[in-house]
Formats: C-alpha cells, structure tokens, sequence
C-alpha cells in the first residue's frame, strides 16, 4: 500500500479512498495525497480531503481501499 501511495504522491494523483474510522464506520472521500509519515507505531498519509475540504490524515491501517480517480493536482 505505501509503494502505491508514494506513486500517487509522486504523480499528483487524485485517489478514492473507503476509509473506516475508529468504529469501523467507513467513508469513501477523494483525496489529494501530499506525504506519507511514521508515527511510532502507524504510517499516515497527509492529505487534502475532498470531502471536509480541509487536510487530514489518514491512518494506513483503515484504508479499505485504494485507487486512481484519474485526474491530477498541483502542489
């Protein structure tokens, strides 16, 4: 998943995402990805988030799933 996401970063590609919160309650959102970090025990992925229209992070371990929209951004 990260090689995938880095590839999205280094493209500035826009991904769908189905994404479970802390209760399993899943979303799916279209992102911007803008950077991947480690936090001590899980990988995060920096994004502007589509739906909230703000930058969040998101937790590796609760995206469901991942894939291309096909269209692009600029940073």
């Amino acid at each position: 998943m990260r090689e995938a996401l880095n590839a999205a970063i280094n493209d500035h590609a826009v991904l769908r995402l189905t994404y479970a919160d802390d209760s399993n309650r899943q979303t799916r959102r279209n992102v911007r990805p803008l950077a991947l970090y480690f936090w001590g025990q899980v990988w995060t992925l920096a994004a502007w988030c589509e739906l909230r229209v703000d930058f969040r992070s998101f937790r590796l371990d609760r995206i469901r799933a991942c894939e291309r929209t096909g269209a692009s951004f600029f940073r």
